[in-house]
């Protein structure tokens, strides 16, 4: 779909309301039986959202989703939890972030999506920091590592962030 396109061109630009105003026409257009692209949409919408200060708006929209889905345990309700997860560390929960992060984890493994389970991995040795559980996030991040260098460079190219950074990328978008 074209939207998504120009939505993740507009997100690499640097214009997050006119990415999110795009996504959010986009997802009008989606139907719900194409989840993994809906998913990717709707993450990209709540990370844009995030950016414009509209934390709350973006986790509505990453809850509505994964109550829409049919199937609770695929790669979408996955990247859907993480994003989820992601929101919840921004705003200094944690718990809920930890809570999250271990169902994207665990679902992402289901599905042997292993981009996303390394950046699931880093995400709750993050929380793991913030939580100063260092023996928790040394455990995670050396989990994490270990899965990145088995990871074959297309796969790693699907999600930057399982490296610890969180590129600005919404043209990953399709």
């Amino acid at each position: 779909m074209l939207l998504l396109y120009l939505a993740g061109a507009l997100g690499a630009a640097g214009q997050p309301r006119e990415c999110r105003d795009t996504l959010h026409a986009a997802l009008r257009l989606l139907s719900r039986d194409q989840p993994d692209m809906r998913a990717k949409a709707v993450a990209t919408c709540a990370l844009m959202e995030r950016q414009l200060c509209r934390r709350a708006e973006g986790r509505a929209l990453l809850r509505e989703e994964i109550s829409a889905l049919p199937s609770r345990g695929t790669t979408a309700a996955a990247v859907l939890r993480f994003e989820l997860a992601c929101s919840e560390l921004v705003d200094g929960d944690a718990t809920a972030a930890c809570d999250w992060a271990e169902q994207a984890l665990a679902m992402a493994g289901l599905d042997q999506a292993r981009p996303l389970q390394a950046a699931a991995l880093g995400l709750l040795a993050m929380i793991g920091l913030f939580r100063e559980e260092m023996s928790v996030a040394c455990e995670h991040l050396s989990t994490a590592e270990t899965l990145v260098d088995s990871l074959l460079d297309s796969e790693l190219a699907e999600r930057l962030d399982a490296t610890g950074r969180r590129p600005m990328d919404a043209g990953r978008l399709v």
